[in-house]
């Protein structure tokens, strides 16, 4: 019986690493994945408080001035078919799949 007692013990003991070593994993990528947020998010705070310095007011201004500039794109009018009753439409056939292939 004590052996039977041990051999389980063995074996919930290596299940429990298993998940152990799991959980250490995924808290350990977790980790990581929080330092490069922090990271990227100082980086990008350092950038802003520097913007002014590495641009100055007149280009600041100059950059706004070309942004309101830009050509909107164009849009199509809506189709409109042709009022021409006597040219023959023609339906064009839809090939459709093959089934089992």
């Amino acid at each position: 019986m004590r052996n039977h007692d041990e051999i389980e013990a063995q074996a919930a003991g290596a299940q429990g690493q298993e998940v152990r070593a799991r959980i250490q994993s995924e808290a350990g990528q977790a980790r990581r994945r929080r330092a490069t947020e922090i990271r990227q998010a100082e980086h990008s705070r350092q950038w802003d408080r520097q913007r002014e310095d590495i641009h100055p007011a007149e280009v600041i201004e100059r950059l706004a001035s070309v942004e309101e500039k830009r050509p909107t794109v164009p849009t199509l009018p809506p189709a409109v078919p042709d009022a021409d009753s006597d040219r023959p439409v023609r339906a064009l056939r839809i090939k459709l799949p093959e089934e089992g292939l």
